[in-house]
């Protein structure tokens, strides 16, 4: 550690890098027990405007955005799925009388913007588990609190560490996540071969 700063630069900022996405999961994913956060998805309801079998995936999130309104009368101010499934929304063409025209439905290869479904932004996130989503009133329905900022700790004095000249390394940070209106949030799956 002490013989190169840019490889501890590099630690510092991998370390950084991997304690988002452990952050992201939890807000996302958290199951609530022990020192885990309750995430969106745990509190979240369940998406109950049922499908067709002609519903596209476009189809599903525009009903899981009527579902986040119509229970709890906020409005839906994002939309949360998994790289994959965003791509597939993205390639998704126009077709007419069975032949595609070869445009893209929600999607301009030329825009460098923020993605947007149904006038939503769209967030890809890893944590989402492929063919589900979550739609929500993100900026009501909940809140993050950070209560400390990112710390990376460097420490020899665990076990035999310093007779074996070894370091551990401690990347953590403290924050919390309030759902005030569970409602305010939809979690749900795609319909088969969407």
């Amino acid at each position: 550690m002490q013989d190169s700063a840019s490889f501890a630069a590099y630690i510092n900022s991998r370390m950084l890098f991997l304690l988002k996405q452990a952050e992201e999961d939890e807000l996302l994913n958290g199951s609530g027990s022990g020192n885990h956060l309750s995430g969106l998805i745990t509190r979240a309801d369940i998406f109950d405007t049922g499908y067709s079998n002609v519903d596209t995936m476009i189809d599903v999130l525009r009903k899981a955005i009527g579902q986040v309104y119509r229970v709890s009368k906020l409005p839906a101010t994002g939309i949360v799925l998994n790289p994959d499934d965003w791509q597939t929304i993205q390639l998704t063409k126009e077709s007419g009388r069975g032949i595609s025209s070869g445009q893209y439905n929600f999607s301009d290869p030329q825009s460098a913007g923020v993605p947007r479904l149904w006038g939503l932004p769209v967030v890809e996130c890893d944590s989402m588990a492929a063919s589900q989503f979550l739609v929500g009133a993100f900026n009501a329905g909940a809140a993050i609190w950070d209560r400390a900022d990112a710390t990376i700790e460097v420490s020899r004095e665990h076990d035999d560490f310093f007779i074996r000249n070894t370091v551990a390394i401690l990347a953590e940070e403290r924050l919390a996540l309030t759902v005030y209106r569970p409602s305010a949030f939809v979690f749900g799956g795609f319909p088969f071969g969407s």
